[in-house]
């Protein structure tokens, strides 16, 4: 009994390992945004990046849901204190960086139909607006909004079209 005590204890050992190591991975959607190793960052992307910007590292990567089901990879990288987010499809097929700006460089016409269309709704900090550049020149903009006013739980993201209609939005 014993003998077969010290042989099982080495199996659950590894059978432990085993079920930590099953976190989420990269090639899985997650509802939750949350970030994911990028030790599994596919050679792919990592070519991507060391082509397109040399010296930048990889320091997240996760699944995101940018718009009501509509999964993309966002990678993000930083080199010295300049940082960026290159997103790519789930073929892991380049789509747009995505950098960060102020709310106040919004173009007027997009932060007018936000006024109109999302009144009562404020953007919830500075990481909450993103200039989306697409390998055609064209931009989108992307902007976390949240109820001013009220007990929370009222986020919504909306993307609009640099002349200011909304492309999507997820709550």
């Amino acid at each position: 009994m014993k003998k077969l005590f010290v042989q099982f204890i080495p199996t659950l050992f590894a059978l432990a390992l085993i079920f930590a190591s099953c976190g989420k991975d990269d090639a899985t959607p997650s509802g939750d945004n949350s970030n994911t190793s990028t030790t599994n960052v596919s050679a792919g992307i990592k070519s991507y990046v060391s082509q397109n910007y040399a010296g930048y590292s990889i320091y997240e990567v996760e699944k995101e849901d940018w718009c009501k089901d509509q999964y993309l990879i966002k990678v993000g990288i930083q080199k010295g204190s300049q940082e960026l987010h290159l997103v790519f499809d789930l073929n892991e097929k380049f789509v747009f960086k995505a950098i960060r700006i102020a709310e106040g460089q919004l173009p007027a016409a997009v932060s007018s139909n936000m006024s109109k269309l999302f009144a009562g709704y404020e953007v919830k900090d500075d990481n909450d607006v993103e200039e989306l550049q697409y390998t055609d020149g064209s931009k989108r903009y992307y902007v976390r909004l949240q109820k001013n006013s009220g007990g929370g739980g009222s986020d919504v993201r909306v993307m609009f079209q640099a002349n200011g209609s909304v492309f999507c939005q997820r709550n």
